[in-house]
């Protein structure tokens, strides 16, 4: 990852694929491997950004110092925040994905990278998108998933809009940007951020009905896949979803691609998986 960003041309480009590092643990328990992550990544960014000072990221960086130092304006002592802190606070966020399927141990790995990154004078950082509860066996985990069951009807080329359609994923690519210029420096930020995720959430539901019914005829002959394939149609009208709800209905399902629609946007997947 570090390599691609020497190769890539100008300030700019090398700044915007800077955090572009996904990494996740889909049995993450408590987020102890997480939290390893958060400090390797950061290690390594931190080197290069050392080397190679990026005006963007720098000033992504300062801003967050800026809200500490605002934070602590009416106060005697001030903190002081290292560099390394704030990147770290940074990779968390952007760069840092988990699943598991006990609620409680879900909310144990926020609260660990929230201690592990902790920024006196800023806000935690919005990780109830980032960290979920959910079944990560379940549901659908990756675009590949779709290929292999509906390939032979729609030859195999899929990405995100082939079941979102290509109007709800411009809309959500809007939305990620948008997001993108946040970096939860303020409480109105973080309730800025919670809000756009609510949006892609619902801008989604169709999507995730159809994939209910792709994982549910991997249990039951009698539902067909092709059926979700017709992003025209409103999958929770078919009689195939009614089905995938009951068969559905002992798990907590959570599918990849709506989860995290900006990880398989472009691609398939995340880059790194722990376990």
């Amino acid at each position: 990852r570090i390599d691609r960003l020497h190769a890539e041309e100008g300030e700019q480009a090398a700044a915007e694929a800077f955090f572009d590092l996904r990494v996740a643990d889909i049995a993450m328990g408590s987020g102890h491997f997480l939290v390893g992550a958060v400090d390797r990544i950061e290690s390594r960014l931190y080197t290069y950004l050392t080397e190679n000072s990026l005006e963007p990221v720098e000033k992504e960086l300062d801003g967050l110092k800026d809200a500490v130092s605002k934070a602590f304006t009416n106060e005697s002592y001030v903190p002081q925040v290292e560099r390394g802190q704030l990147l770290r606070r940074q990779v968390a966020r952007r760069c840092i994905y988990g699943v598991d399927l006990n609620p409680l141990a879900t909310e144990l790995a926020r609260l660990s990278i929230w201690v592990h990154t902790f920024v006196p004078g800023l806000p935690l950082t919005f990780l109830e998108y980032n960290l979920r509860a959910g079944d990560s066996i379940v549901g659908i985990g990756s675009i590949q998933e779709v290929a292999n069951t509906l390939g032979a009807s729609r030859e195999g080329n899929y990405s995100l809009s082939s079941f979102a359609g290509q109007d709800v994923v411009e809309g959500i690519s809007e939305d990620i940007e948008a997001l993108g210029k946040f970096s939860d420096a303020s409480a109105e930020q973080v309730a800025e951020v919670r809000r756009t995720r609510a949006e892609i959430d619902a801008k989604l539901a169709e999507a995730r009905a159809r994939l209910d019914i792709i994982a549910a005829s991997r249990l039951d002959d009698d539902i067909h896949a092709e059926a979700a394939s017709d992003v025209e149609v409103d999958p929770t009208a078919l009689p195939e979803y009614e089905r995938a709800n009951e068969l559905l209905a002992p798990f907590d399902i959570l599918h990849f691609p709506t989860s995290f629609p900006e990880v398989f946007m472009t691609g398939d997947g995340f880059d790194v998986i722990l376990g």
